[in-house]
C-alpha cells in the first residue's frame, strides 16, 4: 500500500531532505507543501537551484498546477535562481542568496498569509557565498562550517517561532564543502538511487525525527507524471 509522503513530517518541524541530484528532492518537496496548499493553508517555496517556469512545468507534468494557487494566494514563489547568477529575474517575488535578506523577505509574508510550510530549495545553493572555494585549510573549513551552522539555526529558529513547518533540502557533493550538520535540525530524510540489474531504484531513508520513533529501514519509492511520488508502506520502528 502507497504512503502519503506528508505523513513523514511532524508539524513544526525542521527537515533536512538530502541527496544526489536526480534523487527526487524537488519533487518530494513540492508534493508535500502543494498538499498544505490544497488544504487552505498558505506555502512559501524559494527556489535556488532551477528557474521558476521550469517549475511550473515541472509541476504541471505532475497534474500540479502553481499558476492557479499563486492566483488565489495559497502559494508563492521566491525566485533566488536568477539572482543567484547574477540575472535580473521576472518574478514579483526575489531573493538574493543571502539568508538575512531571505528572512527579511518572507517574514512579512508569514505574518500576512499565515504560512505554515516553507521549503528552500537548496540550501546548498543559499549557503555558497558563505564558503570559500580555495579555501582547502583545516581553518578554511572550520570557519565555512560555523557560518553555515549559524545560519541555518537563525533560519530554522526564526521558522520555528512563527510555527512554520520547513524543508530544507540539500545536495549531496563529493567536494572539499563541508555537509549541514544533522544535528541542527529536527529531522532527517535521505534519498538515493541504488543500481540494480533492471536500473537505478529509487529509495527513502529517515535517518533522524527529533523525539519520534520511526522506521531505520529504507523504503522504495517511485516518481510518475500525474501522480508525483507513490511511497510504499514503512516499516514500523
Amino acid at each position: 500500500m502507497a504512503m502519503d509522503i506528508t505523513e513523514l513530517i511532524p508539524s513544526g518541524y525542521s527537515i533536512l531532505l538530502t541527496g544526489p541530484e536526480g534523487s527526487g528532492k524537488t519533487c518530494f518537496s513540492l508534493q508535500w507543501i502543494l498538499k498544505g496548499c490544497n488544504a487552505g493553508r498558505h506555502g512559501i517555496y524559494v527556489t535556488f537551484d532551477e528557474k521558476p517556469n521550469a517549475l511550473r512545468r515541472r509541476s504541471e507534468q505532475m497534474g500540479w498546477d502553481l499558476q492557479d494557487l499563486e492566483d488565489v494566494g495559497l502559494f508563492t514563489l521566491i525566485d533566488g535562481f536568477y539572482p543567484r547568477i547574477g540575472i535580473k529575474s521576472k518574478e514579483i517575488n526575489t531573493t538574493r542568496p543571502d539568508v538575512d535578506y531571505l528572512l527579511l523577505k518572507i517574514a512579512p509574508m508569514i505574518k500576512k498569509s499565515g504560512t505554515s510550510r516553507v521549503v528552500v530549495d537548496s540550501i546548498t545553493s543559499l549557503l555558497i557565498p558563505t564558503r570559500t572555494v580555495s579555501s582547502k585549510s583545516k581553518e578554511g573549513v572550520e570557519r565555512q562550517t560555523i557560518k553555515q551552522r549559524t545560519a541555518l539555526i537563525r533560519m530554522s529558529e526564526f521558522l520555528k517561532n512563527q510555527g512554520v513547518t520547513v524543508i530544507f533540502t540539500e545536495v549531496e557533493t563529493t567536494n572539499d564543502h563541508p555537509q549541514l550538520e544533522q544535528f541542527l535540525v529536527d529531522g532527517v530524510i535521505e534519498l538515493g538511487l541504488i543500481k540494480t540489474d533492471e536500473g537505478l531504484k529509487r529509495r527513502l531513508l529517515i535517518k533522524k525525527m527529533r523525539d519520534k520513533e520511526h522506521s531505520m529501514r529504507y523504503t522504495d519509492f517511485s516518481i510518475t507524471e500525474g501522480q508525483g511520488i507513490a511511497l510504499k508502506s514503512i516499516t514500523p520502528p
